[in-house]
């Protein structure tokens, strides 16, 4: 059989340029969900260990989700694993802003968005190594660091969304990133095919006016 060789480069520093994004989104708010802690505590009467397990579940899955989003991406493909779990961890979040007890926000906040940002980082990942042969260590290593980028920018805002708006608007905020994927998802989609479609600087024009609206 005749492996198609990956074409290093072209589109496929958009891909990185997204994944990167991606990480930065999906990443710094899972990084950050230790900031939860101590509002946690001040809203439910349990103990630390309870309330410690909101961002050990998260995490745990973030990364243990990885043969069932593999799987996944078999059936329905990278954009679509990536679609489906920024859904899913955006609605998580607005369901730990609208818990009443811990157990619901550990389900919510831990369970569900933790699977959202576990398609989310698995799908990214694999769709740069699918661009790239030779400058694979190079490309993914750029999609990764956007982890770092987030955690660096997440860490001041959230404290300074909980100051102003409380664990509730944190959180809803909090989903807002992770939901507002699902409509660029579709908006990448059709810039890309109306760029195939039409002349380039009429394209730009289009792309132009959505950006000033």
């Amino acid at each position: 059989m005749e492996v198609t060789p990956a074409p290093n480069g072209g589109f496929g520093w958009i891909v990185v340029f997204a994944a990167f994004m991606q990480h930065v989104l999906s990443l710094g708010v899972a990084y950050t969900l230790g900031i939860y802690y101590k509002p946690f505590l001040e809203v439910f009467p349990v103990l630390p260990s309870t309330a410690a397990w909101v961002a050990a579940l998260h995490l745990g899955i973030l990364f243990g989700i990885g043969p069932v989003a593999g799987w996944l991406m078999g059936k329905i493909g990278t954009s679509g694993v990536s679609f489906a779990g920024s859904l899913i961890a955006g609605l998580g979040c607005i369901g730990a802003a609208f818990a009443t007890s811990i157990y619901v926000v550990i389900v919510c906040l831990g369970l569900i968005s933790g699977i959202g940002t576990g398609f989310m980082f698995i799908s990214s990942v694999t769709a740069v190594s699918r661009w790239f042969d030779t400058r694979r260590a190079l490309a993914t290593g750029l999609a990764v660091s956007g982890a770092g980028f987030g955690i660096f920018l997440f860490a001041p805002l959230v404290r300074l969304m909980l100051s102003h708006y409380g664990r509730e608007g944190a959180l809803l905020i909090g989903s807002f990133t992770h939901l507002w994927r699902t409509f660029y998802h579709h908006f990448i989609h059709l810039c890309l095919c109306l760029c195939l479609s039409m002349p380039v600087f009429v394209f730009v024009s289009v792309f132009v006016m959505c950006l000033c609206l």
